[in-house]
């Protein structure tokens, strides 16, 4: 005898291969009902769609490049000392630094 996890496996499968073929069906049946200016339309919609990805990874591609670049022409920083004492006068608000 077949337990309830066994029948509801079984069972599930089958209702994706059926599914799967009236999944196909249903296209088959839209794509004959639309109009050929229907079909054309969602066609352009797909191809910009398409076009759009791959335009928005070119321009990713660019602004990395333009990172990359800014980087290696960036003047070479170098590493801040701390001073505890200044050997000359500090200037104040008026000019002059107070003694």
């Amino acid at each position: 005898m077949l337990s309830a996890k066994h029948i509801i496996i079984s069972m599930s499968s089958n209702i994706k291969e059926i599914a799967k073929v009236l999944g196909s069906r249903g296209g088959r049946a839209r794509a004959k009902s639309l109009t050929s200016e229907q079909r054309r339309s969602i066609a352009k919609k797909g191809a910009l769609a398409r076009l759009n990805s791959l335009e928005a990874v070119r321009r990713i591609r660019i602004n990395f490049q333009y990172v990359e670049t800014v980087r290696c022409l960036a003047p070479k920083t170098s590493k801040i000392i701390r001073i505890k004492r200044c050997s000359y006068r500090l200037p104040s608000i008026n000019g002059y630094a107070k003694k």
